[in-house]
Formats: structure tokens, C-alpha cells, sequence
């Protein structure tokens, strides 16, 4: 195990999150959608997930009522939260017309790892915790970096 001690998960409501399914490639699709599956590749090479990492607002994620930060180590020395970045998981389903700058969002919270992978590109992230935040706080009219989590 990678951890001493318990780990925190999000307390995800049962049937009403809107999985993401264009910001998270599995490594094991098979088709342009991601659509996961089995294939039977016993070969050595790692299977890295493909995300989007999208800058967010982590100050503002901090003090918010409205969202959770969980770093997976809270009790060593925290990153600030400008050195991480945010792939969305999904985002809880509410009423249609509700506005995207206000659903609740679901992320993995990364950071950049400083080793490079050729094969893979040059953006390698590493997982630092999770998160929820509405989607007001994730900046998403940049464009999201390309990598792989390892």
C-alpha cells in the first residue's frame, strides 16, 4: 500500500452522477469513445489512464461551502493548490435547466509528476486526492492538458 493509515473517499450519491466520459480515456478502450474493455493483452507495457487536467480555482475550492478538497496526504507539507490540477469524473444530475456553473463536479485532483515518458508525452500526473466543486471553479474555457496518470 502506498498509504500508512485510512484513506478518504467522496461520498458519491447512488444513481445520480453524469459519468464523464470525454476528459477520461481508459486504458483499455478500445474505440474513439473510450468504451472499456477486456482485451486480453498480456503484454509487459504499464496501462496509464489518459485524462484532461483542467486548471481550477483552488483558493476559492478551499474556503468554499460549496466544495471539498481531500489530499490524500493532509498531514505532510500540502502543495498549494495552484500546483495542482482537476479531471473531472462526472457531475451530479439535477434538473435540466440547471446552469453547468452551478452543478456539482466530481474531480480527481493531480499533480505534475516530474518525470516525462517519451512514449507517453510529456505530461505525467500523479494522483494527490479527490474533490467536488461546482463547475464554476473549473476554468473550462481553457484547454485542459493532455496526460497520463500513473
Amino acid at each position: 500500500m502506498a498509504y500508512k493509515d485510512a484513506i478518504n473517499y467522496l461520498n458519491l450519491p447512488f444513481d445520480q452522477v453524469e459519468w464523464e466520459t470525454t476528459d477520461i480515456i481508459s486504458p483499455w478502450a478500445t474505440t474513439a469513445l473510450g468504451t472499456w474493455s477486456y482485451s486480453h493483452d498480456r503484454s509487459a507495457k504499464p496501462r496509464r489512464l489518459r485524462v484532461i487536467a483542467r486548471d481550477f480555482d483552488g483558493r476559492t475550492a478551499e474556503t468554499a461551502e460549496d466544495a471539498t478538497i481531500v489530499l490524500d496526504t493532509p498531514t505532510k507539507t500540502q502543495l498549494p493548490t495552484a500546483a495542482l490540477k482537476c479531471v473531472v469524473l462526472g457531475r451530479l444530475k439535477r434538473q435540466a435547466n440547471e446552469d453547468q456553473d452551478d452543478k456539482i463536479h466530481y474531480v480527481l485532483l493531480v499533480k505534475k509528476s516530474k518525470r516525462t515518458d517519451d512514449a507517453q508525452g510529456p505530461n505525467v500526473y500523479l494522483r494527490a486526492g479527490v474533490g467536488s466543486m461546482p463547475g464554476r471553479m473549473i476554468f473550462f474555457d481553457k484547454t485542459g492538458a493532455v496526460g497520463h496518470v500513473v
